[in-house]
């Protein structure tokens, strides 16, 4: 052999022993990386338990702002910088009384309540050593944020706090780079405010700037933990995952950071989304507001949600296993509307009637939908049923025996077995949620959820398709999905929307409970330069073939219900619902929320 051949021999061995120890280190890593994360997890799920047993919380988004009844800092600009900035000098709130309003908030419902003391306008509304913008220097002269933790405390409610990580009032604040000297300025007001107030809950926002590192984040969450190690964070400390599209109406609005040494924060603070989503894998809270439209503040002449609205979807949030925060406005006076204070009342009335299906539960183990929800307990189930089916509710085989099932003020549910899983009758429906407790023979946490209930029966016997269940299939890159909110208009249902691809295609499960001949129906939007793609829905073996039409565009009052053919169904017989492309014409197929079978 010669010493030519010998090296090079000896460089091939080098080079695949110093690759394999460097594929052993990396597994070893990855390895250590996600025991790392599991301990985190673990940690956190620990500090949550009476986060997710309380279910139900508010933060008060209140400040000078409230004088011009605008949003809280967004609207600084458009009300002009220098007379948003001296607000404060008029700032008179004689109506605020911190044990009234806990003891308010207390009776509708909310098992932990909490104040922004700054939001991104720098404004403090408690009495800070190091900021001269704040309440005390108003003609209220008042630490809001002490009487409120006092009340709170005194009142057996857990307290909470909002901080922001954004400052335009601080002079050593920017958006595009991050000092130092503003750095030890948050942490001093964050130290004052745990110290001073003993929060249960730091609530971080601001997180998005381009000048919020994962590295700046790490740091402030070791020095809150070395504070109170205990304290619950949201996932808002840190800064959006650098592989992640920022898209606001995306499901997971400040989505976790996946970095090396876990995740920080406890839970996913989610913007943007709300009923129709079900996910038990992680803790999360979405934001949530009383009246319609896209603000926290108080902001007059907007109308409060319904009380079945509320309600209906509170109990379908909780039934996607998560928490509901709510974003409170006062008025200027530093009390609640009229309007906003009645609902509280009658929404409190609801829960404490109630409770036993609310607090203390987790959601599952049935998909939310136009049906309604569930939440569950040991071996009680918790059915929310909204749209009960004159036939009954079908519930399919889900891996637990019915034991026994009742109203929860004790009146017997007739229930029976089927080969599909179980048929849930009564004649006690009440128009906003009949609450039917089951019990089963094993820890509905053994099950596997989530289960999707596939009658789409509605009270008047027509068949809803909804995009609370739908199976979406995006292909080449597609990013279709369903949400809540679209383009600062609140949409009444779930929506799917951005189908781009003509690859991609959505279906249904459906289970029908009778015979019959159905007329088909879609309720959807379109703009004109989208209209005019041909599509085809299956439905088993039947097959009927359509072009899309323009409604107008995409608004919420753009919806139209539009007839495409009929087709015809036996009982019991279950069938797959498939709606695919054939021809694209525009850009976006179309903004889906549901289609609609309605027997002659």
């Amino acid at each position: 052999m010669t010493r030519k051949r010998f090296y090079l021999i000896f460089m091939i061995f080098t080079f695949l022993a110093l690759n394999a120890c460097a594929e052993r280190l990396s597994q070893q890593e990855e390895k250590e990386t996600e025991i790392l994360r599991q301990k985190t997890r673990e940690e956190s799920e620990a500090r949550l338990r009476w986060w997710r047993d309380a279910k139900l919380g508010v933060m008060l988004h209140w400040n000078p702002s409230s004088l011009a009844g605008i949003e809280i800092s967004w609207d600084r600009g458009a009300y002009g910088h220098e007379k948003y900035d001296q607000l404060y000098k008029q700032f008179k709130a004689e109506q605020f009384e911190a044990t009234a309003i806990v003891r308010q908030l207390k009776e509708a419902g909310f098992r932990y309540i909490g104040i922004v003391p700054k939001h991104h306008d720098g404004f403090c509304m408690w009495d800070t050593p190091d900021c001269d913008y704040n309440i005390m220097k108003t003609p209220l002269k008042c630490d809001v944020v002490k009487e409120l933790a006092d009340a709170c405390h005194k009142q057996g409610v857990d307290f909470c706090l909002y901080y922001s990580i954004i400052d335009w009032h601080h002079p050593k604040y920017n958006d595009a780079t991050f000092s130092d000297e503003y750095m030890a300025y948050m942490k001093r007001q964050i130290k004052d405010l745990m110290i001073q107030f003993k929060p249960k809950l730091l609530w971080m926002d601001g997180h998005w700037r381009a000048s919020w590192t994962h590295e700046r984040a790490a740091e402030l969450e070791k020095y809150i933990r070395s504070i109170d190690p205990d304290i619950v964070l949201n996932n808002r400390i840190d800064t959006i995952p650098k592989n992640t599209k920022f898209d606001f109406f995306a499901d997971l609005y400040g989505a976790f950071y996946d970095g090396p040494e876990g995740y920080l924060g406890d839970y996913e603070s989610r913007e943007g989304v709300l009923p129709g989503n079900f996910d038990n894998k992680i803790a999360w809270e979405p934001a949530y507001q009383i009246t319609d439209g896209w603000y926290w503040a108080y902001q007059p002449g907007h109308p409060v949600r319904s009380l079945k609205t509320l309600i209906q979807e509170l109990v379908t949030t909780f039934g996607g296993d998560c928490n509901l925060l709510f974003m409170l406005g006062m008025t200027e006076t530093g009390a609640f509307a009229d309007d906003q204070a009645d609902h509280l009342k009658q929404m409190g009335q609801w829960l404490k009637k109630n409770e036993t299906a609310i607090y203390n539960t987790r959601g599952g183990p049935f998909l939310p939908g136009s049906w309604g929800a569930s939440t569950y307990k040991g071996k009680k189930i918790y059915l929310h049923v909204f749209n009960a089916p004159r036939s009954g509710l079908v519930l399919p085989e889900f891996g637990a025996t019915i034991r026994s099932a009742k109203l929860l003020n004790g009146k017997k549910v007739d229930y029976r077995k089927t080969r599909e899983g179980y048929i849930v009758k009564t004649s006690n429906w009440n128009d906003i949620n009949t609450i039917i407790e089951i019990e089963v023979d094993k820890p509905v946490d053994s099950l596997n959820m989530p289960i999707v209930v596939k009658n789409q029966e509605q009270p008047d016997g027509s068949i809803l398709l909804d995009m609370d269940r739908v199976l979406i299939h995006n292909l080449n890159g597609d990013n279709m999905r369903t949400i809540r909110y679209k383009e600062g208009y609140r949409l009444p249902y779930v929506t799917l929307t951005h189908w781009n691809q003509a690859a991609s295609y959505i279906n249904w499960e459906l289970l029908p409970v009778k015979d019959g001949r159905y007329e088909i129906s879609f309720n959807l939007a379109l703009s004109k330069t989208d209209a005019g793609s041909k599509m085809e829905l299956s439905i088993g073996k039947q097959k009927i073939n359509f072009s899309t039409r323009d409604t107008g565009g995409y608004r919420e009052h753009d919806f139209k219900t539009i007839k495409i053919g009929e087709v015809l169904l036996k009982k019991h017989n279950e069938v797959s619902v498939t709606l695919k492309v054939l021809e694209k014409a525009g850009t976006n197929v179309m903004n889906l929320q549901s289609i609609i079978l309605k027997p002659y």
